[in-house]
């Protein structure tokens, strides 16, 4: 009876500490996205390697919750016990999606920005051409 208890105490806190990475990671979510669409995104806008880097680092951050969820969060029913039904994988894969997804727009910012900055380049000239030199004395 001692032992059931035990593993039924342990599944809980297990499933219990599952759910709680999920909210943390979608807080993070909802904390990123809000901080995007109402601070960043007016200035992001003309500024594509900016915008980058800060989905990079979102993406990139986002993706390091879902394998901390899937491999350090998801319960494992110790040997010997019987548990209760695992949680749903809906909002780990969801979260995967989104990680990606950062990840994807980033990528297509770099670019626009290579692509912009070889248009400057081209239009100008290399861009060493352009800079003014101080002579050291």
């Amino acid at each position: 009876m001692s032992q059931s208890l035990s593993c039924s105490a342990d599944w809980s806190m297990q499933v219990d500490n599952y759910n709680f990475a999920c909210i943390a990671s979608f807080a993070f979510t909802a904390i990123a996205t809000s901080l995007y669409i109402c601070c960043l995104k007016s200035r992001l806008d003309g500024a594509p390697q900016l915008a980058a880097q800060f989905f990079t680092v979102i993406g990139t951050v986002k993706f390091i919750l879902v394998l901390t969820i899937f491999a350090v969060f998801f319960p494992q029913c110790a040997d010997g016990c019987t548990c209760g039904t695992p949680p749903l994988l809906l909002y780990p894969f969801f979260a995967s999606f989104v990680a990606v997804r950062w990840l994807f727009r980033a990528r297509q910012l770099y670019a626009l920005a290579n692509r912009v900055a070889s248009e400057n380049e081209d239009k100008d000239g290399p861009i060493f051409d352009r800079v003014s030199t101080v002579e050291l004395a």
